[in-house]
């Protein structure tokens, strides 16, 4: 790989193979390049990626991914070559004890050299940009042969926050998304998010953000899921009252935190006046939408045991769920 290192660019293409970009991804190939190089290398992924038919957030997922498997390939490393190295002058070779800590020299040098302040800097910005949907957006968004584009975004970039236009409210900043990007489920959950709700007085964009982590792959091992067509076909029967053809049968069903979500949801149109608290009504609307949810035993159990658990949960896939937000422009 000492030829990516020495050039990167070479290997920077959108026809390039997705596996290989994956390869030279876990490799570091453009990791502790230039900046420009760093960020060229993120757009050309996306593009990969989106030809591959994949998602932002798995984009995100395997660049998080990516950097938790190195870290641990880095500590592994450390353990076995500095404290097994510590060990064996010690113990097998009979070495002074002093002399024996030599062994945790490689470990330091390995980690000086892994986490030079070039490949700091390269990492730290990735992660921001990765986690902010303005900003992914808009580098993406740029040619990929616009270095004057680039040049102008990193220093936007190095900047940070500072330009008003980018503290703005959440809908003008999610506007910035371009419409070749958008899916047809996304050109219809934004079409969705400007209706009126028929069900209580919360907007349709907060019953959308409410609801997403329901039709969140990622969130699975967590929350029962729904397909993305159920997503909309549910969001149009229970909250513009449209006709409902059948119940929705959920993925890796789980009933209490499923009962939760909706308990919840109930308590939240309460805090924010949107509607009353009313326990029958709110059941019901699990239990009219979704199969295997009776009545009696909804109403029964219908109710929170952990008020911090669906923010914790929120808060753990956030990059997942960040990218159905910017939809909800009105």
């Amino acid at each position: 790989m000492g030829i990516l290192k020495r050039n990167p660019n070479k290997t920077l293409s959108p026809e390039m193979g997705y596996w290989k970009y994956l390869l030279f991804e876990y490799f570091g190939a453009y990791d502790d390049g230039s900046l420009e190089t760093r960020l060229k290398a993120l757009q050309v992924g996306w593009m990969i990626f989106s030809r591959e038919g994949k998602a932002a957030y798995e984009f995100v997922e395997f660049h998080k991914n990516k950097r938790r498997v190195l870290g641990d390939v880095l500590k592994y490393l450390y353990v076995i070559v500095g404290l097994g190295g510590f060990i064996l002058l010690l113990y097998v070779f009979s070495a002074p004890f002093f002399f024996a800590l030599l062994a945790f020299v490689p470990p330091i040098i390995i980690h000086l050299l892994a986490y030079k302040p070039r490949l700091k800097q390269n990492l730290r910005h990735v992660t921001h940009i990765l986690e902010n949907s303005q900003r992914f957006t808009q580098l993406i968004n740029l040619p990929i042969d616009d270095e004057n584009g680039l040049r102008a975004f990193i220093e936007s970039l190095r900047a940070g926050n500072k330009d008003a236009g980018e503290r703005k409210n959440d809908t003008e900043a999610h506007e910035a998304f371009s419409d070749d990007l958008i899916s047809d489920f996304q050109l219809q959950l934004r079409e969705i998010s400007k209706r009126e709700n028929q069900f209580n007085q919360m907007p349709m964009r907060e019953v959308i953000d409410f609801f997403n982590v329901m039709c969140c792959p990622a969130c699975s091992k967590e929350v029962a899921q729904m397909s993305e067509a159920d997503f909309l076909l549910f969001l149009r029967s229970a909250f513009l009252l449209h006709p409902m053809p059948m119940k929705i049968v959920l993925k890796n069903k789980k009933p209490v935190i499923t009962r939760m979500i909706f308990h919840q949801f109930m308590l939240a149109s309460y805090d924010k006046h949107h509607d009353k608290k009313d326990i029958p009504k709110y059941a019901t609307l699990l239990c009219d939408h979704f199969e295997g949810f009776e009545f009696e035993k909804t109403i029964r159990n219908f109710r929170t045991d952990d008020n911090q658990l669906l923010e914790r949960i929120r808060n753990d896939y956030k990059s997942h769920l960040q990218f159905l937000r910017y939809l909800q422009s009105s």
